[in-house]
């Protein structure tokens, strides 16, 4: 009448209202005591027996693990129990650590290798993902300076959380993972799906520029990629688009705004600067304003194509090269074809530029010019023998040819010699097996 059964929707919790502990100073040596109080122990043990027959393995481990000051003294004795009976090695299970980097494939490691993943290079929009045996997640991101931890039970999510300092975050990893009180680390709790986006931009660089702009203003923020499915399931509808989300606190938002506001005063102000002095046929100060924007508006390619206009104009070959680089990812087909034209040009005084070369057979393989691309890249191999690019692009250019397995496999297999740690050494090492 006082303990109900376990199942999977609910699972009442024991506590020493309900289930009196076993020690010597309350319960009597098993021979001294009445026949009804040892009949009472034994259908209070029934009962307890009884629930675990509904309880999943991760739900017992959960019990004796992090929910274990939810649970009296004598449960715990008897999941013991229940836990050797299973087979169970919860020791050996927590190191089983899912782990995934932005919306990459997951792989499961050690804790040892999860805690060392915390050492990549990071940007301000990747996120590193480990998940517990309890199927519990800490989504990590590298904020400007700090990192940001956003904890989900499942898909559902559960607060967010600051670390200031790498070891700090590396310790309440590792507790996390290991099945052991963190929440005490937390000096500063906040819940995510309560901030508010003050920018959403396609350009990776222009919200870097805010990003820093926003840090200088002492504004605490945080960038989210809009792309993730992952995000979209946890955070709602603040991740429905693609792109990149800059979000702040409510107490923040007015200041934040103030700074987007200074910035596109002064991308517009730049604007006409260049303007002026391009009809004033002052072309140092025009290419000075264009370096400038380029710093704000990185994503704007007339700003690169007019940019490496003047340069080459100024035999500035390699600062032209570069911009051209940036142009001919135009969505405008004139753009494009003029920064061809003008790499071509470069080309001839610069045969051995790899940059170029590979700019100019990524176009070609864009324009669907297979041959020339296949030319542009056995000519990089002459000038570097070496490079993994060009040697993993041919692989896929002959790949998608009838009858060149063989250079597939040479080309597939030496850019897996050059990049032994790949990120697609699985998807290529694939595409050889499936060769004849």
């Amino acid at each position: 009448s006082t303990i109900q059964r376990f199942n999977d929707s609910t699972i009442q919790r024991f506590n020493d209202s309900t289930i009196q502990r076993f020690n010597d100073s309350t319960i009597q040596r098993f021979n001294g005591l009445p026949i009804s109080k040892l009949e009472d122990m034994r259908m209070r043990g029934n009962k307890i027996d009884a629930q675990f027959t509904h309880m999943s393995d991760e739900a017992l481990i959960r019990a004796t693990t992090v929910q274990r000051s939810d649970y009296s003294e004598e449960f715990h004795e008897a999941a013991q129990n229940e836990i050797r009976k299973r087979g169970l090695d919860p020791a050996t299970a927590i190191e089983a650590v899912g782990y995934s980097f932005n919306t990459g494939e997951s792989e499961t490691i050690t804790i040892k290798e999860a805690l060392k993943r915390l050492d990549v290079e990071l940007t301000i929009w990747d996120a590193l993902f480990f998940t517990s045996i309890l199927n519990e997640t800490f989504m990590i991101q590298r904020e400007s300076s700090f990192w940001t931890i956003h904890h989900f039970l499942e898909e559902g999510y559960e607060k967010s959380f600051f670390a200031r300092e790498k070891p700090a975050l590396q310790e309440t990893l590792e507790k996390f993972l290991r099945l052991e009180e963190w929440e005490g680390d937390i000096s500063e709790e906040f819940q995510m799906d309560r901030w508010s986006i003050v920018l959403h931009s396609d350009s990776q660089r222009y919200v870097a520029k805010v990003a820093e702009a926003l840090d200088k203003s002492s504004v605490l923020f945080t960038i989210k990629n809009a792309n993730f499915s992952r995000f979209d399931a946890r955070f709602g509808n603040y991740y429905n688009e693609s792109g990149l989300n800059i979000l702040v606190p409510d107490r923040f938002s007015t200041t934040a705004k103030t700074v987007l506001r200074e910035i596109e005063a002064s991308i517009e102000k730049l604007y006409e600067a260049a303007r002026e002095y391009g009809q004033s046929g002052d072309a140092r100060r025009e290419l000075e304003t264009y370096d400038a924007l380029v710093q704000l508006v990185p994503d704007d390619m007339v700003l690169y194509f007019n940019r490496g206009v003047l340069q080459y104009n100024a035999g500035d070959e390699k600062g032209a090269g570069e911009s051209f680089t940036e142009a001919i990812l135009s969505d405008d087909p004139s753009i494009r074809e003029e920064s061809r034209i003008y790499l071509e040009k470069l080309l001839e005084k610069f045969p051995d530029n790899t940059n170029v070369l590979h700019t100019l057979a990524n176009h070609a393989r864009y324009n669907g010019e297979v041959e020339q691309s296949i030319n542009y890249y056995k000519f990089i191999i002459t000038v570097d023998k070496d490079d993994p690019l060009a040697h993993l692009n041919l692989g896929f250019l002959y790949y998608e040819q009838e009858g060149e397995d063989k250079l597939v496999s040479d080309h597939f297999n030496r850019y897996l010699e050059l990049m032994p740690a790949a990120e697609n050494r699985s998807d290529i090492e694939q595409i050889l097996s499936s060769l004849t």
